[in-house]
């Protein structure tokens, strides 16, 4: 399942008497019945070039060469199919697939006889959903594979081997020393499955987290005032959780028509917002340690936001992120406390609208980022002084900023004003003002709802709304 057989007839076609095997993670992902995204094929030194250039003449795809010489890594891309890789076989297929991390990753497939061969028990493990080690001495020949042991556990949904995680932990030491960029591609695909909270808290509980991100272990045991019923790791925690429910329930209100186009859009490296997202969610009150003020009994955190999005901007760095990445990060980390101050206003009786301009020309899309952090961190604060109704009240706010964004500022590059204000003033004789802005704004709405498209309906809805006026 999963290895199509028109695969496995290219390849039994091209290994000849070679010694050819398909090794790791498409063996697992052929088993547990998911298409793989790449096949992994090992073969021996003396066939390979005949095995290349054979899978390259049948399917007419370049091959792709990284490395040198035996550590050279072959990539095909066939039409239609999985991506290739082809390495040079280490020793034999059994010293290759003693080499492995997690047993689910040691199985191999005969390409010459289609007999499987699993050496360390890979079937069993697949069956009872456990993530075991090879050899205990698997975590020190590469530390981050400890980082590999939880991504396994989150996306196929199995169980961590507790001896495993034992000999992970008595390594963990030695991740400050892998490379940020080998951990990033790590974590990104743990923050891809829809429940990572439940792999970061297991992270944190196991002091795995902290070694990749020291700053986490100053929000642990942080009390935050009666506005929250956690310290700020457990609210930071719970709040990734509530925007992740948010994004995947079907009931999500929040979920506005452009919110899946935008959870999706992939911006650097194949990285998704919706990932990024989540980071932002989890380090979105890392500015609180630093930050912290009693005043009259009460906590305070002031200007929590603008050192949070230094931060993580920081976090972002080491990451190796791009530039747009980093300021994606901290744009949503400094904006993220904005919905309350509108609601806050809201709830005053004020006019929250006349704040939005300057709001959405600073965040643009990303207003959708902002409303989705804030709704899951509110969400996540359930202290004493937490007003239930308060999140209702946020959601119809959301919505009528994000439509407001969506309608009127992006709306208005695509279809400029009917008329101006110089206009408005002239057909209805008033003098410069607030309502001719108001005015303004109001016809633009209405055009952009499509209740008019001319100058001249422009001008009758005018007439007939404000009436002509005259000295």
């Amino acid at each position: 399942q999963g290895l199509t057989l028109k695969v496995l007839e290219l390849l039994r076609e091209a290994v000849d008497d070679t010694d050819a095997y398909i090794v790791g993670g498409a063996v697992r992902d052929g088993f547990l019945g998911r298409m793989p995204e790449d096949i992994d094929v090992s073969v021996a030194e003396h066939g390979i070039s005949h095995f290349i250039q054979t899978i390259s003449s049948i399917t007419g795809a370049r091959v792709v060469v990284l490395g040198e010489r035996k550590k050279s890594l072959y990539m095909i891309s066939p039409k239609g199919m999985p991506r290739i890789d082809i390495t040079i076989l280490d020793g034999d297929i059994h010293t290759d697939l003693a080499q492995r991390d997690f047993t689910i990753n040691a199985m191999a497939i005969d390409i010459k006889s289609g007999a499987v061969l699993d050496p360390f028990g890979g079937m069993n493990d697949i069956q009872d959903r456990i993530v075991r080690m090879v050899s205990i001495r698997g975590f020190e020949a590469d530390p981050l594979r400890i980082v590999r042991m939880y991504r396994f556990s989150a996306v196929l949904n199995f169980e961590i081997d507790e001896h495993t995680k034992m000999w992970a932990l008595m390594s963990a030491d030695a991740l400050r020393g892998v490379s940020m960029e080998r951990v990033r591609d790590e974590l990104f695909r743990i923050l891809s499955v829809d429940a990572s909270w439940k792999i970061i808290s297991s992270m944190e509980n196991d002091c795995v987290l902290q070694k990749l991100f020291p700053v986490v272990k100053y929000m642990v045991r942080v009390k935050q005032g009666e506005y929250h019923h956690l310290d700020i790791w457990g609210h930071s925690l719970l709040s990734l959780r509530m925007l992740e429910e948010t994004v995947s329930s079907t009931r999500g209100s929040l979920i506005h028509p452009e919110v899946v186009d935008y959870l999706d859009c992939k911006l650097v490296g194949g990285r998704k917002r919706g990932q990024l997202l989540k980071l932002a969610m989890l380090f979105h009150d890392v500015g609180k340690p630093f930050t912290m003020k009693v005043s009259q009994g009460e906590i305070h955190f002031w200007g929590h936001q603008d050192v949070g999005a230094d931060i993580i901007r920081k976090i972002a760095a080491k990451l190796r992120l791009s530039n747009e990445e980093q300021v994606f990060l901290s744009k949503l980390v400094f904006w993220h406390m904005f919905p309350i101050f509108l609601l806050k206003l809201h709830k005053k009786g004020e006019d929250y609208k006349r704040h939005l301009n300057r709001f959405l020309t600073r965040v643009g899309e990303d207003v959708i980022g902002v409303f989705l952090l804030s709704y899951a961190d509110l969400s996540a604060s359930r202290g004493p002084l937490s007003d239930k109704d308060d999140l209702n009240v946020l959601l119809d706010i959301a919505q009528d900023t994000i439509d407001y964004y969506f309608i009127k500022v992006k709306g208005m590059y695509v279809n400029p004003p009917l008329l101006n204000g110089y206009e408005i003033m002239r057909v209805l004789n008033i003098p410069p003002g607030p309502i001719v802005g108001r005015i303004k704004d109001e016809l633009r709405m209405v055009q952009l709802s499509g209740i008019i498209s001319s100058k001249d309906e422009a001008l009758r809805w005018l007439k007939k709304n404000y009436g002509e006026r005259s000295d």
